[in-house]
């Protein structure tokens, strides 16, 4: 099973792909790292750009890398006082 995971932000968009790998030897399986990096996009860019890059990289990300499923981290905002 591949998963793609996907660390939301119009700046700055991580993501990584694992894979579980099983064997005989090991039936319970093993994660191994496929892929993984940001997608950023110019400050100042209108939004509609910006949110245009980042569908179009993750377009290319899961035409190349075929993931079975997707998890997207929760956005969450805060204040530093």
């Amino acid at each position: 099973m591949r998963i793609l995971g996907i660390d939301p932000g119009t700046g700055i968009c991580g993501f990584g792909v694992i894979e579980l790998k099983k064997t005989a030897k090991n039936p319970t399986g093993k994660m191994v790292m496929i892929d993984n990096g940001v997608i950023t996009t110019p400050a100042h860019t209108p939004l509609p750009e910006r949110l245009e890059d980042i569908y179009n990289s993750l377009h290319e990300i899961i035409e190349l890398d075929k993931p079975d499923c997707v998890s997207i981290e929760k956005l969450f905002f805060t204040k530093n006082c």
